[in-house]
């Protein structure tokens, strides 16, 4: 997976199994991960790629996945 996200222009930023911790509000997934695309488009390239729909239909036999895009905030 991590091949297919390069492959595309991602950059893997964070994440794993139990790697996070609740500040306030409900406990998160045991499982998060956070990558990093240059754009929304790129991203999108990235989801509608073969490589990931068949990531993704693996996943899907052994668990429940919730997949965001969310547009990043220039740096200042």
């Amino acid at each position: 997976m991590l091949k297919a996200i390069a492959d595309h222009g991602g950059k893997y930023v964070a994440g794993g199994f139990n790697k996070t911790t609740t500040l306030h509000g409900a406990s998160p997934p045991n499982r998060v991960v956070i990558v990093e695309f240059e754009s929304m488009a790129k991203a999108k390239a990235w989801w509608d790629s073969e490589d990931q729909k068949a990531a993704t239909k693996i996943g899907e036999k052994y668990a429940t996945l919730n997949t965001f895009r969310v547009e990043g905030a220039m740096p200042k």
